[in-house]
């Protein structure tokens, strides 16, 4: 392609120098000015036949050459564009990806944090569960002990109540006074006095 360029180059400064000897020295003769007007419009006409020439061969030898780069080149660029519009897709659909990647991460979050705060409320209401439970069984052990105290101190005071009733009764009658064969007479007292207190 350089040498053929160089060729044009040669031949186009070569015709021209030709055409400018050609036209000087009919510039400078005394002939008459319409064979100067003819040989500088031959002159025209050789040199738009060669330039004709040299177009047509361009035209038919190289104007493929070139039209197949052009054409080469297009077709780079569009694969460009198509690689580059592809890729913005291609981004767009990630960005969307992302995003709901986001969504989902942010829905998924929300899940665990209300899971843990059901786990522990659970777990409070169970320890609460827990507790109260067992403030009953320490209440109930307590009402237990308590009526076991007061059964208990009931049995001496009614003891000790018997022992000074018998004491009393000694005094009284002036004699000894057998328990057991009294007992009845006694138990009947002791459940009177406690109907009493209750």
């Amino acid at each position: 392609m350089e040498k053929f360029i160089e060729f044009l180059k040669e031949g186009l400064s070569e015709l021209v120098e030709n055409g400018l000897n050609a036209s000087l020295p009919l510039l400078n003769a005394d002939a008459s000015t319409t064979s100067i007007i003819i040989e500088i419009v031959a002159t025209f006409v050789v040199q738009l036949l060669i330039f004709l020439v040299l177009f047509l061969v361009v035209r038919f030898k190289f104007w493929n050459l070139v039209t197949n780069f052009i054409e080469s080149r297009e077709k780079q660029v569009d694969e460009a564009i198509a690689k580059k519009d592809e890729a913005e897709t291609k981004l767009e659909a990630l960005e969307v990806e992302a995003s709901k990647v986001i969504d989902d991460s942010k829905v998924r979050a929300n899940q665990i944090i209300e899971e843990a705060r059901k786990v522990t409320l659970n777990e409070v209401a169970s320890i609460k569960q827990d507790a109260f439970e067992e403030i009953e069984q320490e209440k109930n052990k307590a009402k237990e002990q308590l009526a076991h105290e007061r059964a208990k101190m009931e049995e001496q005071i009614k003891e000790e109540i018997v022992d000074v009733a018998l004491e009393i009764s000694k005094n009284i009658v002036g004699r000894e006074i057998d328990q057991s064969k009294n007992q009845d007479i006694i138990d009947e007292a002791l459940n009177k006095l406690g109907e009493k207190n209750d």
